[in-house]
């Protein structure tokens, strides 16, 4: 019998240039591509959702989502590699992150590059990937660098449609719709696939690699969407691939009915070290605890080394090329 030894390999979230360079149009015409433009008024602050959802937001709060526009490792990375560009492809490719990480502010106007004057952001779109901008989502015009299509309302005096994945609510602030793209993964992978905007690269493919993985099946009872895990997870539930994923029974507002499962918002994703920088003691736990179960490898000293994916992608994009990898053998209990 070949003697085996296997390890659980522990991913800490890395850097890598090509997630940071590569999250705004989708070719050479994406600066003067037509876009929606709103005033920064018609979005609700997220501290006002948290009046009837404060369970939501607290767990949204020092988020991945939450951190987009603050996050320090983003920020130095992405002006880094700004630095000394001279190929305007190039530069237009390295400005467009904001795109992404700052939504409410580039489609009310500011910032509108990487470079812009980061004090000068108003204070609702440093608060990142927020509620009134996920829950305005109608449409998506492109899959890949942002495609969402928003129609929001007029800020608290008519603050307009909600929209998410129930068919049956009648909240008292805003009004309500069903909407199927809250369910699908096309609603995430808007953002989380990246072309690079003048050669149209693929730099970041995790909703492909979801598209072409086994959890995208046509069984709709086999079937698993990127919220079926990361809007799973919480606190001791890791809900990837390798674990159980249990529902998450309870209410989408303050005392709102009680249903069999409704959606987390830790997205937590992999990462411990940034909302452990703003101060969370929860989140980086619950990063950690996903990590464990995102991939084991099996090394066969007589052979090969074999792996076993519990993500829905091969394994979360930003880790590969330049990971911290904290590895451990289950079987003696070595760290190294």
């Amino acid at each position: 019998m070949k003697k085996q030894t296997h390890m659980s390999v522990y991913v800490f979230r890395a850097v890598i240039p090509a997630v940071f360079l590569g999250i705004m149009g989708w070719n050479a015409m994406a600066w003067s591509e037509s876009s929606q433009t709103f005033e920064p008024d018609r979005f609700i602050d997220p501290d006002t959702c948290a009046g009837c959802h404060s369970e939501k937001f607290e767990q949204w709060s020092v988020s991945m989502h939450n951190l987009s526009q603050k996050d320090p490792v983003y920020i130095r990375v992405a002006l880094f590699l700004r630095q000394g560009l001279t190929d305007q492809g190039e530069i237009d490719e390295a400005e467009s992150c904001v795109k992404c990480h700052t939504p409410v502010g580039v489609i009310t106007g500011y910032p509108e590059k990487l470079s812009d004057d980061q004090s000068k952001i108003p204070e609702i779109a440093t608060r990142g990937i927020q509620c009134d901008y996920c829950h305005s989502a109608v449409n998506l015009k492109k899959m890949y660098n942002n495609g969402l299509v928003l129609e929001p309302g007029y800020g608290e005096d008519d603050p307009g449609i909600k929209r998410g994945p129930f068919e049956d609510v009648e909240p008292d602030f805003h009004e309500a719709a069903y909407s199927p793209l809250h369910d699908s993964a096309e609603f995430c992978g808007t953002c989380h696939d990246v072309k690079h905007v003048t050669f149209g690269t693929d730099l970041e493919t995790t909703y492909t690699e979801w598209k072409n993985s086994p959890y995208n099946s046509d069984d709709q009872e086999k079937r698993i969407t990127c919220q079926g895990c990361h809007m799973y997870q919480r606190p001791g539930v890791p809900a990837t691939g390798s674990t159980d994923r249990p529902e998450n029974p309870g209410g989408s507002a303050d005392y709102s009915q009680e249903r069999p499962h409704t959606y987390t918002h830790y997205f937590v994703g992999g990462n411990s070290g940034v909302p452990a920088f703003f101060g969370d003691s929860e989140k980086p736990g619950m990063a950690e605890e996903r990590l464990r179960h995102a991939a084991e490898l099996g090394l066969d000293l007589a052979n090969w080394i074999k792996t076993r994916w519990g993500s829905l992608s091969p394994i979360p994009e930003p880790v590969i090329p330049c990971p911290r990898v904290w590895r451990t053998c289950a079987r003696c209990g070595w760290k190294w």
